[in-house]
């Protein structure tokens, strides 16, 4: 984004002599000490999901994600799963509780048959991480 106060971070690889890397972990953490107002993460794939919960349960209302799964039912338990490779060891509940705090929305995107993206479901998410289809 061309904007003022807008701050991109972008992951990379190690180098030859495999020094260098960055990933959207080491982002996070990084982002939150630059006190942003909200963080947005093009798409969390493993561990750094656990580090993109707590950010937004720590005051970054606004924030937002994206994710690969099948529907909007299993976003909830891939995320959990993903959560779960962290090292940081958090029980499944503990994870859970975060998911409930963080999550407000959950949009649905698929792809029609003649290759474009579409919107095919909007969801509330409650604190008992039940998804109420709004739309």
């Amino acid at each position: 984004l061309q904007r003022e106060h807008v701050v991109a971070l972008e992951t990379r690889p190690a180098n030859v002599e495999g020094r260098g890397r960055v990933t959207v972990r080491d982002l996070v953490r990084n982002a939150l000490r630059m006190r942003p107002d909200r963080i947005i993460v093009g798409e969390v794939r493993g561990a750094e999901v656990l580090d993109m919960l707590q950010a937004m349960n720590t005051g970054h209302d606004g924030s937002m994600s994206t994710a690969h799964a099948n529907s909007s039912g299993a976003l909830i338990p891939r995320l959990e799963a993903m959560a779960m490779m962290s090292d940081d060891s958090m029980p499944v509940d503990a994870v859970r509780r975060q998911l409930a705090a963080a999550l407000d929305i959950v949009v649905h995107v698929a792809r029609a048959p003649g290759g474009s993206r579409t919107v095919t479901e909007i969801c509330t998410v409650t604190d008992s991480l039940r998804l109420d289809r709004i739309a």
